[in-house]
């Protein structure tokens, strides 16, 4: 853990990060980010400078927690590690499930400038599973055409458990004010979320919050802020069993509040995408690691129709 001034710790106002490529490099040692790569418009936060407060804990029995005043929502909250691995403590399958995605799909998601996502050293790739709003049409897809190119449906599966297993922590550690918010929704408007496979063997139930989950391999995003309906939940994931003492391999920032907080694979990490953030680069160049966000699209609440009324 690198040793940080609070004094050095930089905070960014709305309209900075709207008009700025703020990216976050979180190389404990050395840069992981070359500057010379990007355009002058570009502010870096450095995790090794001490540019952002880092949150950890090394007890994996707490977890981690903050609240702002006059907010809703929480900003973040981080499982305690062992409750965390206790969910799920091997990543293989997980990340074959991505691999598998990301090998048959003819190309990755295209985001806006304003999500921008970034690796170093190949072009950056990024996919989505599960539910998504049409893009030329009303209505809310349920994304299993992806099988059609040659995704497993075992694959899709095994994305969709990783999904379920998000909403127990959700319901674990969401207050009640956030599960009620979303319980209620799904009273009032049945909105779709991620379905299992055609042939499912294993898989019996849909995802009863989240509509899908984004994934990208060794990537970090542009802070910016995301129109979901409720918190979303981040994991970073390694091809391999963890453990309690496992190393951070990269960081979930917040600019705007000049904080970050320290992930290690298989942690559980709930945000409130509202508040701009965005995944540092790892730590660490030579580690494969590939993070996946389980989201609830506002889009996909209101059935992607504007003539809906209901909500």
């Amino acid at each position: 853990m690198p040793t940080i001034a609070f004094s050095n710790v930089k905070r960014l106002n709305f309209n900075f990060i709207k008009n700025t490529l703020v990216i976050c490099d979180g190389g404990t040692t050395l840069p992981t980010i070359n500057e010379e790569h990007y355009s002058a418009n570009v502010c870096i936060l450095s995790i090794s400078m001490g540019d952002l407060w880092v949150h950890d804990t090394m007890n994996p029995l707490l977890g981690l927690r903050m609240i702002l005043p006059s907010v809703k929502f929480p900003i973040f909250i981080r499982l305690p590690r062992q409750k965390s691995l206790s969910i799920l403590k091997d990543g293989s399958a997980i990340c074959q499930a991505m691999n598998s995605c990301a090998r048959t799909q003819p190309q990755s998601l295209v985001r806006g400038s304003s999500k921008q996502v970034f690796t170093d050293g190949h072009p950056a790739r990024y996919y989505c599973v599960g539910a998504q709003p049409g893009r030329a049409e009303r209505g809310v897809q349920s994304g299993l055409y992806k099988l059609k190119y040659g995704f497993p449906c075992s694959d899709w599966d095994t994305l969709l458990n990783l999904l379920q297993r998000a909403e127990y922590a959700f319901d674990m550690f969401g207050s009640t004010d956030m599960i009620r918010h979303i319980v209620e929704a799904k009273k009032r408007v049945p909105y779709p979320t991620m379905v299992p496979s055609p042939s499912s063997s294993s898989a019996k139930h849909s995802a009863r919050y989240y509509n899908g989950a984004g994934f990208g391999l060794n990537v970090y995003l542009r802070c910016h802020i995301d129109n979901d309906f409720t918190m979303s939940i981040v994991q970073v994931h390694m091809d391999r069993f963890y453990h309690e003492d496992d190393p951070i391999v990269c960081y979930f920032c917040f600019p705007r509040i000049g904080a970050a907080v320290a992930l290690r694979p298989g942690d559980f990490f709930m945000f409130n995408p509202q508040e701009p953030h965005c995944i540092s680069s790892r730590c660490k160049s030579d580690d494969q690691i590939y993070s996946i966000s389980c989201y609830l699209k506002t889009r996909v609440v209101g059935l992607n129709d504007n003539s809906n009324l209901i909500i």
